[in-house]
């Protein structure tokens, strides 16, 4: 065996599982970043299905929600749906699981679905606390 191939056997040996460590690093954050969208997607869903419900059964609809910017129950309603339908379809789900991101991409990713989930979790208490009062003064 010649030097040059020692060093390309030497050199494969420490490479080859650098390589495999860093996709598998790479692969645990992507894997990380679509079961984040996917709990963020089951969050928004029951936070749509219990506000209809609850406009529904109080014939709410265009009640203020938001009264520094006259927002009807109706109005935000309509504005999660939409964003349900863009932002958490199956088609970018698969588009999300497709697509080659870097570490930087996936770390920007995982903040950002973050940031969601815990924008979702607020939206999730208030409209629990609105249902708890509908309950009590029925």
């Amino acid at each position: 065996m010649t030097n040059l191939e020692m060093i390309i056997t030497i050199s494969s040996g420490i490479l080859v599982p650098i390589a495999l460590f860093i996709a598998n690093r790479q692969w645990g954050r992507k894997k990380y970043v679509l079961i984040k969208f996917n709990h963020n997607k089951t969050i928004i869903y029951g936070i749509i299905r219990d506000m209809r419900k609850l406009l529904l059964e109080t014939n709410a609809w265009n009640s203020i929600l938001l009264k520094d910017t006259n927002t009807t129950y109706r109005e935000y309603l309509e504005v999660l749906e939409e964003r349900y339908e863009i932002e958490y379809s199956d088609l970018e789900f698969r588009a999300l699981k497709k697509k080659k991101l870097s570490i930087h991409q996936l770390t920007e990713y995982v903040e950002k679905l973050k940031i969601q989930e815990d924008s979702l979790n607020q939206m999730r208490i208030n409209l629990d606390l609105i249902i708890k009062k509908v309950e009590i003064n029925n």
